[in-house]
């Protein structure tokens, strides 16, 4: 796949695909993009995910963007959304312990499937190089074991395991 740069973003051969900061008028896509996620989390830990939940509300969307230490990008192909990537950065604390650090974490990252594997998901991570202009030392994110796709992209993107969480089921005994 090559990219190169054009003056509204990046360019695939077959889209034109930019990278833009988030802003108020987003949110009906937002909102749409991160139903979408949850559902899908839903679908394989209905323990854990509510099929109608949304992780924002307005006045917490408004919170995210105003924020100076968030990461909140939307990807867009041909002028449509095609996905998001939201984040933060922030400072982790001393003690007796861990070391402080600054730290970027990926918290939201969501493609809508019409732009799956078309590289919409691998540029949104550009958050990398955002969270790396303010100032933190790595970017973290978390994958859900059934996600296998996304553990595969971050892995080819230089993300490696750093410890694991592991769950036993009690309801079955």
């Amino acid at each position: 796949m090559t990219w190169a740069p054009t003056t509204s973003g990046w360019a695939m051969a077959d889209m034109a695909l930019s990278i833009r900061d988030a802003g108020p008028a987003d949110f009906p896509q937002v909102e749409r993009l991160i139903r979408m996620d949850l559902q899908y989390h839903a679908e394989h830990r209905p323990d854990l995910f509510h099929a109608d939940g949304f992780g924002y509300g307005w006045e917490e969307f408004e919170r995210l963007l105003a924020d100076p230490g968030r990461i909140a990008l939307l990807a867009e192909v041909d002028g449509e959304t095609a996905g998001l990537c939201f984040g933060k950065v922030e400072d982790t604390p001393d003690n007796t312990v861990l070391k402080p650090v600054r730290i970027g974490a990926v918290e939201d990252l969501a493609v809508f499937p019409a732009f799956r594997r078309r590289g919409v998901a691998r540029t949104l991570l550009e958050a990398k190089a955002r969270a790396g202009a303010l100032g933190a030392g790595g970017l973290r994110l978390r994958v859900w074991q059934f996600n296998q796709g996304a553990a595969a992209l971050y892995r080819s993107l230089g993300f490696e395991p750093q410890w694991s969480e592991l769950e036993a089921d009690l309801r079955e005994q």
